[in-house]
């Protein structure tokens, strides 16, 4: 009887257990259908999970071709999880250089409309094998310019035999103005070249103290209290006043004049009025040749100073 129990017990516990495994896994579950359409899905087999940022939420249930030769791949998701799914989410094919092959689905809007049932979406496929021969040229591209300049002969051995010569001439005795210089005769012609302008330039600052006393002393000679531009001054004070003495007795002489020319209308005065202006035209004159006196004396002055002087000697050959 107990063995009989058992034998019924078992295929119903076994039974319950297949039950309830695939309840956990989501058998029972709504799902909804999508399509998907691409033009290869290698390396994609029935049942391989789905995945949105990292966990699963549905299951490839059914693939084939079309007439056009594209191949479709039907999706079971989810009802619960379908929710993640809208109308801008991108399912792509993921093919590493390692491992295997996955599905992935990305919803970079999710504020956009959700997935509608049984809709057909594009599957875009990331094969990284794919860019493998590209990558392979590069190296191979790489590869060959590596040799071509490590090969004798090259560019890079010349550079390297180049700076190899500036070294063992920057070692010499003149160190780097060899090296720029070519050779340790071209240094020493132009040091010697810098020691010429060294003395020119001290040359130069000799000149230009000895100019800068010879200025010095023209200005204090010329510029000074007691220079020639003072004394150029007083003789022209002096030959002002000269002047003014000069212009009253011209301003005598002519009243004395008009005392003339009145001294004729009345003939009765006439001997009187010569008598005085007789007189008055003697020291008249005497007055006018000591001014004419003084203004030679200041003219001839005034020529001696610099830069009025003249020589007045008559040279002989």
């Amino acid at each position: 009887m107990k063995a009989a129990i058992l034998l019924i017990a078992l295929p119903l516990i076994m039974i319950g257990l297949t039950v309830y495994a695939l309840h956990a896994r989501g058998v029972f579950e709504p799902s909804r259908k999508v399509v998907l359409l691409a033009d290869d899905v290698e390396g994609v087999d029935v049942g391989m999970p789905i995945m949105f940022s990292g966990f699963p939420i549905g299951t490839v249930s059914r693939m084939g071709l079309s007439e056009d030769a594209n191949v479709w791949i039907e999706l079971a998701v989810r009802e619960r999880d379908a929710r993640w799914l809208r109308t801008s989410t991108v399912f792509s094919l993921v093919r590493p250089l390692v491992g295997g092959a996955r599905l992935r689905a990305e919803s970079p809007r999710m504020q956009d409309p959700p997935l509608p049932p049984d809709a057909k979406v594009r599957l875009e496929v990331e094969d990284a094998a794919a860019a493998l021969p590209l990558a392979v040229a590069r190296v191979d591209e790489v590869l060959a310019n590596i040799e071509r300049i490590t090969r004798p002969g090259s560019e890079l051995e010349r550079t390297l035999a180049h700076l190899e010569a500036v070294a063992s001439r920057m070692s010499g005795k003149r160190g780097l103005l060899s090296a720029v210089t070519g050779s340790d005769e071209g240094a020493e012609r132009v040091l010697a070249s810098v020691d010429r302008l060294n003395a020119t330039i001290a040359s130069l600052q000799t000149v230009v103290r000895r100019v800068d006393r010879v200025v010095a002393k023209a200005e204090s000679q010329v510029l000074g209290p007691a220079g020639i531009t003072d004394e150029t001054r007083k003789a022209v004070v002096q030959f002002n006043t000269g002047l003014g003495e000069l212009r009253g007795a011209i301003a005598k002489l002519d009243a004395t004049m008009e005392n003339a020319r009145a001294a004729t209308v009345d003939i009765k005065a006439v001997t009187g009025s010569a008598r005085e202006a007789t007189v008055d035209l003697a020291e008249l004159r005497s007055e006018v040749d000591a001014s004419v006196r003084k203004a030679n004396d200041l003219l001839r002055e005034i020529n001696r100073k610099w830069p009025f002087a003249r020589d007045e000697r008559i040279r002989l050959p």
